[in-house]
């Protein structure tokens, strides 16, 4: 996004809020999986400052992760969020912004990146052999043992004002 401030651009929460609503729309996820976060300058292929319709304009990026459960349904969303329109992600955040939002009528997506990372979190916890295990209460714990898988899409959005 090029705006005229960035810096207050990205401590704009409507803003934010808009485009975490959005994202959870077109990726077809609940708000809560998705995460949000605006940050002055765009992306290494973009210029981060440039003059447009006569003024100086800043460039703002917006990184997103949309925590899953599965890396198919991350790829999957990954997938619908390569083939979205930046114009239909644009609309989508403007139908989430305040009717008085300065951002309303000038937001321009110029593009969407998303990239599936795996995190796989395991937890295990382990006892001292029995010899040198003191336990008055008798009561023993099982250890717990597992992998558990998650998936998100963790991705960068480009806007232009």
């Amino acid at each position: 996004m090029e705006v005229e401030n960035a810096t207050e651009a990205c401590a704009d929460q409507e803003l934010e809020n808009a485009f975490l609503s959005a994202k959870a729309k077109v990726a077809k996820v609940s708000e809560s999986a998705v995460t949000v976060q605006c940050v002055v300058g765009g992306d290494s292929n973009s210029v981060s400052r440039r003059l447009t319709s006569r003024r100086l304009a800043e460039a703002i990026t917006m990184t997103y992760t949309i925590t899953v459960e599965s890396e198919a349904q991350a790829s999957e969303i990954a997938d619908t969020l390569d083939k979205t329109p930046p114009a239909q992600l644009a609309n989508e955040v403007k139908a989430s912004l305040p009717e008085n939002s300065p951002f309303k009528t000038t937001l321009k997506v110029t593009g969407i990146t998303a990239t599936v990372t795996v995190v796989t979190v395991t937890t295990t916890t382990t006892q001292p052999p029995e010899e040198e295990f003191f336990d008055d209460s008798h009561a023993h714990t099982p250890a717990a043992l597992g992998a558990v898988a998650m998936a998100m899409v963790a991705a960068t959005l480009t806007l232009s004002h």
